[in-house]
């Protein structure tokens, strides 16, 4: 079969080599293929090779020219798909100019998936590299509506360090300072109604 060829499935054998993890062959793949960007069912070898945390594979393919910031069908990038778990992963990519501020199908960014998985060397690496801390998802959510609804306060702090927003509107109409009284954590409301007086 030419290496380009797909099967009656549609997968071409790079495709099927990055979706079983192999990475030996992916390398090898990688140097012959003519499409390294080939994709079926929205997922590319690139999407493959962030699912299986997998630098190396990560590594070839970039090399011979992948997309790095190619979504799957979930909306969600390489750096995305790594962001809730890997900061090896998310390191590397970043490293090799990944976009820390794509969006997946629901509007989350990869900042906010690190936040809601409570990854906070993720969340921190993610700000060096110039992630918007306050996009707002499709609901309207921002990164600090998630880390106050899930009462993180090292996480609270750390975008309240990097001017995070406390007046943007979320899904409910509330902004961040009224949804931090609701959740009725009191630390984090100290927390929050202290930037607050200091920011006016």
């Amino acid at each position: 079969m030419p290496c380009d060829e797909p099967t009656s499935e549609g997968y071409t054998p790079l495709l099927l080599a990055a979706m079983n993890g192999n990475t030996n062959c992916v390398t090898f793949l990688s140097k012959i293929t003519r499409n390294i960007n080939y994709f079926y069912d929205q997922n590319s070898a690139m999407n493959y090779a962030a699912k299986w945390r997998d630098v190396k594979m990560m590594e070839s393919l970039l090399a011979a020219g992948a997309n790095i910031n190619n979504p799957d069908k979930n909306g969600l990038t390489p750096l995305n798909e790594v962001s809730s778990d890997s900061i090896i992963c998310a390191q590397f990519l970043l490293s090799k100019n990944a976009n820390p501020n794509i969006p997946d199908i629901d509007g989350r960014t990869p900042l906010m998936n690190s936040i809601i998985h409570q990854k906070i060397p993720i969340c921190s690496l993610l700000i060096s590299f110039n992630a918007d801390i306050n996009l707002l998802d499709f609901e309207g959510k921002s990164a600090l509506y998630y880390a106050i609804n899930l009462e993180n306060i090292d996480i609270v702090m750390i975008l309240l360090s990097k001017g995070a927003k406390l007046y943007i509107n979320t899904d409910d109409l509330h902004d961040c300072l009224d949804f931090a009284k609701q959740k009725n954590n009191q630390d984090i409301l100290n927390i929050i109604e202290d930037y607050s007086t200091k920011r006016m």
